[in-house]
């Protein structure tokens, strides 16, 4: 996602240009690890105009990259692993979940909700 030779903040679009925030509408994740040096996490989530956007979970002690986003709106994300279960359970467990794009940082939220619902 990222261009090479490209200058970063001149490859962004307004955020409403590019249609965020977007409800993510179907994920999947995995693991991964590369000759046994390191392991990491991804999820890819889908808009319903599946364009796919990732997340990559990076080594929390780490500082985060900043958020891409290439021209066809196609969003990169980078969170620490310690969020992966977090992240994931909200996937699972929470409709609808939006994904935002605000040049300098991006984040997953859901939207509001009565206190409660879909408690036992």
């Amino acid at each position: 996602m990222e261009r090479e030779g490209s200058s970063y903040a001149s490859d962004f679009v307004p955020a409403e240009e590019k249609g965020f925030p977007r409800e993510i509408i179907w994920y999947y994740y995995g693991v991964y690890s590369f000759s046994g040096e390191f392991t990491r996490r991804y999820l890819a989530l889908y808009d319903k105009t599946d364009l796919r956007h990732l997340v990559v979970f990076v080594d929390d002690s780490k500082p985060l990259p900043r958020p891409l986003l290439d021209a066809k709106g196609q969003l990169k994300m980078y969170l620490g692993q310690s969020a992966f279960s977090e992240v994931v359970d909200m996937c699972r467990n929470e409709k609808p979940i939006f994904l935002h794009f605000l040049g300098d940082y991006a984040y997953i939220s859901t939207s509001k909700e009565a206190i409660g619902e879909g408690g036992p």
